[in-house]
């Protein structure tokens, strides 16, 4: 009884612990995973704006208490059929990387995480990519407001916040190169040559006063819906009349390097896909050399 009481002051347990809810416990992880608050107002790291992203679209577990969501509770959230599968894997990650920490500190009783799945099929492999006359309209008009954008996706082919969330030192206008990437190995930390034809659109766009070299308008900060809107607002000022979304941009750069004839390996690497002829992410000169020719081998005729 002795040995028993003194475990217990050592590590007395609060009753209060199974009545923390989703959100606290949120908060009180991303502090110490991030060593930062969450309130905290300094620039945001792509895994930070990843995890608070995630969060935002769990709000039927944000006021439940920790101790009492199941893994049914989670899996109705990763069954919701309007959300992208890059944004439920963020989800999947956030609760795994919640219930591991919660586990450690006893705010739950068991890993429910675990349980949980993706039922979803991977949509990257779906989108409509844009046509040669559709591009040639967005060169015509690459003046217009946020055309140039749909111009840089359509030729690095990221992801939207893959490039809208990239840190701003991740772009490289002197080694002329884009680094960055989420959703996962084979996709983070992969390095895009920057194609000759959107470089002075890049260094235009790149400002320190804004944290995003996309979520802006040149005046202010811009949030990401808002840009979907400017993006589908370009298209009709362009004269684009079949619906497009942010990621067929990058469709159209898978289309367009295999259209130039660029190799199964050089194309992965670009995309940031999984091949059974890629081992890791590990850029050489070489390799960057490689990359450059590739993107370059693409030739749009209206740059100029």
């Amino acid at each position: 009884a002795e040995i028993a009481l003194a475990e217990y002051n050592k590590a007395p347990y609060d009753p209060n612990d199974r009545k923390k809810l989703f959100s606290e416990v949120f908060a009180s992880w991303y502090q110490w995973k991030y060593k930062v608050p969450l309130t905290a107002s300094e620039a945001k790291t792509s895994s930070q704006n990843c995890m608070i992203a995630a969060y935002k679209k769990c709000p039927a577990l944000h006021s439940m208490a920790m101790w009492d969501i199941r893994a049914q509770d989670m899996q109705a959230i990763l069954d919701q059929a309007e959300l992208s599968h890059a944004m439920l894997e963020h989800i999947r990650n956030l609760f795994r990387q919640m219930y591991k920490y919660a586990v450690q500190y006893e705010l739950v009783a068991k890993d429910y995480s675990q349980y949980t799945r993706i039922t979803k099929e991977d949509d990257d492999t779906q989108g409509v990519p844009f046509t040669r006359d559709e591009l040639r309209m967005l060169w015509e008009h690459r003046d217009s407001p946020f055309v140039d954008t749909v111009l840089i996706y359509c030729y690095s082919g990221w992801r939207i916040n893959e490039l809208a969330r990239m840190p701003l030192d991740g772009i490289n206008l002197e080694e002329r190169t884009f680094t960055g990437g989420l959703k996962n190995r084979y996709s983070r930390n992969r390095t895009v040559p920057i194609h000759s034809a959107i470089y002075e659109m890049v260094r235009c766009r790149l400002d320190s006063q804004f944290r995003s070299l996309i979520y802006h308008d040149g005046t202010r900060t811009i949030s990401e819906q808002r840009y979907r809107e400017s993006f589908n607002a370009a298209l009709q000022a362009c004269g684009i009349q079949t619906e497009h979304t942010p990621h067929d941009c990058r469709h159209t750069f898978n289309m367009l390097l295999d259209n130039a004839g660029v190799d199964r390996v050089a194309r992965y690497k670009l995309m940031g896909h999984k091949g059974q002829d890629i081992n890791e992410n590990v850029y050489t000169h070489k390799d960057l050399d490689q990359l450059r020719q590739a993107v370059e081998s693409i030739k749009t005729g209206y740059e100029c």
